[in-house]
């Protein structure tokens, strides 16, 4: 597929950048599977999701499957949502049990700010924001960035934005290299 070859440089800058947790989704049918991943924090506390590597991403509890679900049609998204299932991930934080309509409104503002987040409701002590890779046609995957969330604070996550999108739009330019980047896994 190339993806390793093509996406590892930009994911270990990234990850350098932001000093924590840099993974790679890509679409596969109606998953987003994690399929790349760089560590940034090379001290303290670190996310090392090595147990979720080429696993579905949770499209209701998880940055990057919200981000991805966000690019759907509405009634697909929630579709595969429901599919998938509204039970909060094993390890997710007291509360974090969502509802259909939660959902659509954690999509809906997704959408309008063109990135997803989560903390503490797909690992308690653990955050996220993700990106959707941008294509002409359904999008391929997402960019997201994890870590504790003693360090990724939502301010310090809209710090980090910027940098996950140039690096989204980095891996879409170089997305000719890769089947699975252009949607032809």
């Amino acid at each position: 597929s190339g993806i390793h070859d093509v996406a590892q440089p930009v994911l270990d800058t990234l990850a350098l950048q932001s000093g924590e947790l840099v993974r790679l989704s890509v679409a596969d049918g109606d998953r987003l599977i994690w399929v790349a991943v760089a560590q940034g924090a090379v001290s303290g506390l670190r996310y090392d999701p090595a147990r979720e590597q080429g696993l579905a991403a949770s499209l209701a509890y998880s940055a990057s499957g919200r981000a991805w679900a966000a690019t759907l049609p509405e009634e697909q998204a929630l579709a595969l949502v429901a599919q998938q299932g509204l039970t909060a991930p094993d390890g997710a934080g007291a509360g974090a049990d969502l509802t259909l309509p939660q959902v659509q409104d954690v999509l809906a503002h997704t959408r309008s700010t063109g990135h997803a987040e989560a903390a503490d409701c797909f690992l308690a002590g653990m955050a996220a924001v993700a990106v959707a890779l941008q294509s002409n046609g359904a999008s391929p995957g997402c960019l997201s960035i994890a870590g504790p969330t003693a360090r990724l604070t939502p301010a310090r996550r809209a710090a980090l934005l910027p940098g996950l999108r140039n690096a989204a739009a980095e891996l879409m330019a170089l997305a000719p290299a890769s089947g699975l980047l252009r949607g032809q896994a």
